[in-house]
C-alpha cells in the first residue's frame, strides 16, 4: 500500500502536522508501521482509494455550493455541482485509483447526482440568517 521510499530532495519539504487527526490515531492502533510509513516518513501512497475520492469530490461540490450562495446570494443548480465535483476527478490519474468490486467512476457519478439532487431539496441547502464567515466587502475568508 506505501510505496517504496525515494530518497528526499531540499524540493520536497514535509509537511509539519501541529495536529493529530481520527485517522492518525486509527492508523497507529491498526499498524505503527504503517502510522511511520505515512505519517513520519509520508511515504506517497501505492493507490488511491475511490471512495476517498469521492468523498473529497462530494466535498468539492458542496464547498463550491456554499461558496456561490455566500459570494453572490445565489445557489448553484445541479449542473454546477456536477461541475464542481467532476472537477475534482479530473485531476485525478485514474490508473491509480482503486474501485470497489461493485463500483467505476460512472456509479459513483450516478449516485453523485442522486446525493446532490436530494440535498437541493433538503433545507440544509437553503441557510437561513447571516453568516459570520462574510467579511465586510461580502468575500469569504
Amino acid at each position: 500500500m506505501i510505496a517504496a521510499a525515494l530518497p528526499r530532495t531540499p524540493t520536497t519539504p514535509r509537511r509539519v502536522r501541529d495536529y493529530v487527526s481520527w485517522s492518525a490515531i486509527n492508523t497507529y492502533l491498526q499498524c505503527a508501521l504503517r502510522y511511520k510509513f505515512r505519517y513520519v516518513d509520508q511515504l506517497p501512497e501505492e493507490f488511491m482509494n475511490a471512495s476517498l475520492l469521492f468523498g473529497q469530490a462530494i466535498h468539492a461540490a458542496l464547498e463550491a455550493y456554499y461558496r456561490q450562495l455566500l459570494t453572490s446570494g445565489t445557489p448553484l443548480g445541479l449542473e454546477g455541482l456536477l461541475t464542481a465535483y467532476d472537477g475534482q476527478w479530473s485531476a485525478v490519474e485514474l490508473a491509480q485509483v482503486r474501485f470497489g468490486v461493485q463500483d467505476d467512476l460512472a456509479s459513483l457519478r450516478a449516485l453523485a447526482v442522486r446525493m446532490l439532487t436530494t440535498f437541493l431539496t433538503h433545507e440544509l441547502a437553503a441557510p437561513t440568517g447571516r453568516s459570520s464567515a462574510l467579511k465586510k466587502n461580502g468575500v469569504p475568508r
